[in-house]
């Protein structure tokens, strides 16, 4: 059997155009390619240009002598596709480049670099405001580096973070790792978007999923094509982690003086039989971890929270898609038709956008744990 591309086909005015602007001057491109990572990590770009054929402003001795450089990635979908500008499109990254390659023979300028997370993470701090929260934290990082903040307000002092990680408060570590930090122990994202910082809870399964449908041909059909609303999909399940998954946590509370160890265990649901020869092969897998200053309470929940991580990578989806400017990191994704446990919930992990001159694509790999596991307490 083989794909038939059910994607309904565009007119003529939705084609998608792109610009991009280095230091706010508008450039000729090859292609541009963005990687935009899960929360936590900057997203990366590359954009490939010619030599021959730029603006005054843009001549090679620019690229060879500016001491920085900033890339804005504009792409939509204007209604006049021969007149268009910034306005008719939407800002996909901005960020600051990090290298640029000139390859002379192929005439090609290549531009790599990351979105502005890069401010934080090149900056280092040994200030930790204990007395402050997470979101007042971020908001005063986020104003420090010239960027707006996009912030949900917290309660609890950091200071109570610190005190279970010693090593966090004592040591210079970069702007974004605090960040990040706050953002695990208060269970939200960080990430930045153009020129804000985002710390928000994270988005429940229940949000509006981005759909992806995949349908076999009918018995009685008389061609053998399957369908699905894009180019291709595979789907990937890790039996290794499929197996029973115990995660260990050790600590030393200094209040109470006293070790201890706290063990939890994700396992197949016991609603499912399973014969002996069909049962995962091997032991369960085990993994241990040491967290200095947590009460017992505290590294049960870390325990919790890291099986739950663990079988997060069970299940993963991998779909090649034309582009588009809905799907981001705070998307759910929600595959359909296949008629499997494959049928479920995914959160993208990796989201690669190219646009050249063959099209606008997207290549995304999405995880989530299998509705068949649950962790035991």
């Amino acid at each position: 059997m083989s794909y038939e591309n059910k994607i309904s086909k565009t007119s003529e005015s939705q084609r998608p155009r792109a610009i991009v602007t280095i230091n706010g001057i508008q450039a000729e491109f090859i292609q541009i390619y963005i990687n935009s990572n899960t929360y936590y990590l900057a997203d990366t770009f590359s954009i490939e240009l010619p030599i021959r054929g730029q603006k005054k402003e843009l001549s090679l001795d620019y690229f060879s002598s500016q001491p920085a450089m900033m890339a804005e990635i504009f792409i939509g979908y204007p209604d006049n596709i021969e007149k268009f500008n910034t306005t008719n499109l939407e800002s996909m990254l901005m960020g600051q480049v990090d290298s640029v390659e000139v390859r002379y023979r192929e005439n090609k300028i290549m531009l790599t670099g990351r979105d502005l997370t890069a401010k934080f993470i090149d900056n280092k701090t040994t200030q930790k405001y204990p007395n402050l929260t997470a979101s007042e934290i971020v908001t005063m990082l986020a104003e420090k580096e010239g960027l707006q903040a996009d912030v949900t307000p917290t309660t609890t002092p950091s200071g109570i973070y610190y005190a279970n990680n010693k090593s966090t408060l004592t040591s210079e570590l970069p702007e974004w790792d605090l960040i990040t930090f706050l953002a695990q122990s208060e269970q939200f994202y960080a990430y930045v978007k153009d020129t804000t910082l985002h710390f928000h809870p994270k988005p429940p399964e229940t949000k509006k999923p981005y759909l992806l449908q995949y349908s076999e041909p009918t018995a009685s059909s008389d061609n053998a094509f399957i369908e699905f609303n894009g180019m291709d999909f595979s789907t990937v399940r890790n039996l290794t982690v499929a197996r029973d998954v115990e995660v260990t946590v050790r600590s030393w509370n200094s209040s109470s003086k006293k070790a201890f160890v706290v063990s939890v265990r994700s396992s197949l649901n016991k609603k499912i039989p399973l014969s002996k020869a069909a049962a995962p092969i091997g032991d369960k897998q085990k993994y241990s971890y040491t967290f200095p200053g947590l009460t017992r309470e505290q590294a049960l929940q870390k325990a919790q929270q890291l099986a739950r991580q663990l079988s997060q990578h069970e299940r993963v989806i991998e779909a090649s898609l034309p582009g588009d400017n809905i799907l981001n990191k705070l998307s759910v994704i929600k595959l359909t038709g296949t008629n499997t446990d494959f049928d479920q919930i995914y959160y993208p992990s990796t989201i690669n956008r190219t646009f050249n001159l063959q099209g606008y694509k997207m290549d995304i790999s999405a995880k989530n744990h299998s509705p068949n596991s649950e962790v035991e307490f």
